[in-house]
């Protein structure tokens, strides 16, 4: 019998295999090419990444904001004391557009629009200006992301951008440097897409795409309209 059956064991009809024990099925999923039933698969890349996010958590290192709450990262005053950090002195520009003009911007920018008012900041140094500040709003999956970005003159270079305020309850990792540096040094002449540009983070793609859409925005509003503007007189 053994000699004929080699060293299979026999298969008796009406009785089932006993399945392997879990140490046993772990172990074989770690061959190449197999597959256990019941087992999650997914690429590495992406186990690390939920590794780290979940280390960085307990670690404390993200506050609660990127862990799903909702949070203020800058105040206005904060934010403009960011724009204008070397003694500048800004004053409000009034940024109301027409339905014309809107529908250039958008037209050009390949955004919409949300508000007829910009809030816009103009900076002046030795009676020179010196760059913007712009405040506005872009929806990211459901609710407003309020951020400021920062224009040089002439140049028309982002500074930088900062988000004021994340109300998602997700996604808020698009308010830390390593996000928002990517923006640094980008003109209206940019195409600036999320995942070509600037990068798209899993998890927080629609607020990737809604910053890249709110600097192409501001970028055709100084271009179109902030920057032929004379320096604004106090009062």
């Amino acid at each position: 019998m053994e000699s004929a059956m080699g060293s299979h064991a026999a298969v008796i009809p009406g009785i089932r295999e006993e399945r392997p024990r879990l140490s046993e099925r772990c172990r074989r999923a770690r061959r190449p090419g197999m597959r256990v039933p019941g087992a999650v698969w997914l690429p590495k890349a992406m186990w690390l990444t939920l590794t780290w996010i979940a280390a960085m958590g307990l670690a404390g290192l993200f506050p609660p904001a990127a862990l799903g709450q909702p949070q203020q990262f800058h105040s206005r005053e904060e934010a403009l004391r960011l724009a204008f950090p070397n003694g500048e002195t800004f004053r409000p520009v009034a940024l109301a557009f027409s339905a014309e003009v809107q529908s250039k911007i958008e037209k050009k920018a390949k955004a919409k629009v949300l508000r007829e008012v910009i809030e816009c900041f103009q900076g002046v140094s030795q009676g020179q200006v010196t760059g913007y500040a712009c405040i506005d709003n872009e929806i990211g999956r459901e609710r407003f992301i309020t951020y400021m970005i920062r224009i040089d003159h002439p140049a028309g270079e982002i500074r930088f951008i900062e988000v004021m305020e994340y109300r998602e309850a997700v996604g808020a990792i698009v308010a830390y440097p390593h996000f928002t540096r990517r923006f640094k040094g980008l003109t209206a002449k940019d195409p600036i897409r999320a995942g070509m540009t600037v990068p798209r983070i899993i998890g927080a793609t629609l607020s990737c795409r809604a910053l890249a859409a709110g600097s192409r925005k501001i970028l055709q509003v100084y271009d179109l309209y902030l920057r032929n503007l004379p320096v604004q007189r106090a009062g």
